[in-house]
């Protein structure tokens, strides 16, 4: 992968372990890639006011600088 990729990891996942997330983010080529860990939950990515405040919109800004 060589293209832009903005990784988003919950560190309360059960789902999707940030010991899962991380290295399939570290193994991208891109030179153009973040990493972002919020101190939430697999739901709570979306569904919280985390996700209203900080979350969302830390991902509609980096693809707005993209754009």
């Amino acid at each position: 992968i060589d293209m832009p990729t903005f990784t988003q990891i919950a560190v309360g996942d059960h789902l999707v372990s940030p010991e899962c997330s991380m290295p399939l983010h570290y193994a991208i080529g891109s030179e153009d890639k973040t990493l972002r860990m919020y101190p939430t939950g697999h739901v709570g990515m979306i569904a919280s006011s985390l996700s209203q405040k900080k979350v969302l919109p830390e991902l509609g800004a980096w693809l707005a600088e993209r754009s």
